[in-house]
């Protein structure tokens, strides 16, 4: 069943929405079954088996497909900046937007077989280079920041874009963290982290 194949048909992509819709909805991940799937996606049971062996394999593919849209909204977002710090915070609005996506597929990942095969797709499966889309996505929105960094002479020249994208990664990641063990902070924390760490990324290279 190629992913290729499935994602371009219209029944498919109505239960990859459904999977997201039922998780919305307050419906616990593990317990949405695939009439729940096919029901809220106006199709019938059995064609879910046209395309798929089991609900696992909907749910994995639903969470692979939901992730591969937000990088792309994000990809859009970053285009549609004209500065390079309105770039850097377009990157920490996003991760910050998508905390309670991150942590259903984490959730998955911990207590599913299934899941605990999606790292191996997020970064491996189909590539060549070991990457994987995902990652290949992650590098090429950060490289698009970089050079709004550069267009404003905020980037020293002398650093490669593979440099700069590493400690503009290692901030995000260092947000994530702030993220994942703050649960308690509230909107203003986060856009006081937000700038202190944009703040660290400039002066870093600059």
């Amino acid at each position: 069943m190629e992913t290729e194949k499935t994602e371009k048909n219209d029944k498919v992509l109505a239960m990859y929405h459904a999977v997201w819709k039922l998780i919305e909805e307050g419906k616990d991940i593990h317990k949405i079954k695939v009439s729940d799937i096919t029901e809220c996606a106006g199709i019938g049971k059995g064609t879910a088996y046209e395309y798929f062996r089991t609900k696992e394999e909907i749910v994995t593919k639903a969470l692979q497909y939901n992730t591969s849209l937000q990088f792309r909204m994000l990809y859009k977002r970053i285009h549609e900046q004209d500065s390079y710090r309105k770039g850097l915070e377009t990157c920490f609005d996003w991760m910050a937007e998508t905390r309670d996506r991150r942590h259903l597929i984490f959730q998955f990942m911990r207590q599913s077989e299934a899941g605990k095969k999606l790292p191996e797709c997020f970064c491996c499966k189909g590539e060549t280079d070991g990457r994987g889309p995902f990652i290949s996505m992650i590098e090429g929105i950060l490289k698009d920041v970089v050079q709004l960094g550069r267009k404003e002479g905020l980037v020293r020249k002398e650093l490669s874009d593979h440099l700069v994208t590493l400690q503009i990664l290692s901030q995000l990641l260092g947000f994530f963290v702030y993220q994942e063990f703050s649960d308690f902070a509230d909107e203003a924390d986060n856009v006081k982290t937000k700038n202190f760490l944009c703040d660290n990324i400039i002066k870093s290279l600059r």
